[in-house]
């Protein structure tokens, strides 16, 4: 049985970058009916619409986050450059570019396993848009303390957008987020190391 197209109203609303409109009912159908949102959404063709998804996601976490840090509300953890007001700034700026290198990165890491345990799959585009939907959770990682935990649940939107895009069965889309976590973490404390390294002159 295929899947159903984008058109099928029962299936969602998947958002278009030339109407920010979209922007909410896709954030409302990503995170209320993920399953049912990542089986009716195409999987190729406007691939730029989930990259702004994910960078208006980001872009409102660094902001938001922000200007808790600078108010001292919320720890300095919201992708800012440094301290103070120029670092908020700074952070601001290059948000969607550094949202966009994640979720490029990430998608490559998880198509790399879901095309070896997935066959035949949807495409490396599908992947992308699983990924980049699954930054709805950085419209709420702001929040003290329980941000990062409900954060969590983007985990499983990725789970759920294998599923539902390249049609995977549980095992398959377990094992893929496996491999991107464990990727992830290793790229981040090899980079953080040597972003440390440069910083104390190594």
């Amino acid at each position: 049985m295929g899947f159903r197209s984008s058109s099928d109203p029962a299936s969602g609303v998947e958002f278009v970058a030339s109407d920010p409109r979209s922007f909410v009912p896709a954030v409302r159908n990503v995170v209320l009916r993920p399953a049912r949102f990542f089986t009716g959404i195409r999987r190729r063709g406007d691939f730029v619409s989930p990259l702004v998804f994910a960078a208006v996601c980001y872009f409102v976490w660094v902001l938001i986050g922000g200007i808790l840090t600078l108010t001292g509300v919320g720890a300095a953890e919201a992708g800012l450059l440094g301290e103070g007001i120029l670092g908020f700034i700074g952070g601001l700026v290059i948000s969607p570019v550094v949202a966009v290198i994640l979720a490029l990165v990430f998608a490559a890491i998880l198509h790399a396993a879901v095309s070896y345990l997935v066959r035949p799959n949807s495409g490396f585009e599908a992947t992308l848009r699983a990924i980049s939907y699954a930054f709805v959770v950085y419209l709420v990682a702001w929040i003290p303390v329980i941000g990062w935990i409900l954060a969590l649940y983007g985990l499983y939107l990725i789970f759920a957008g294998v599923r539902g895009m390249h049609g995977a069965a549980p095992r398959e889309a377990l094992i893929s987020l496996v491999v991107l976590v464990v990727v992830a973490i290793i790229l981040f404390a090899i980079l953080g190391g040597a972003a440390f390294g440069i910083f104390l002159g190594l």
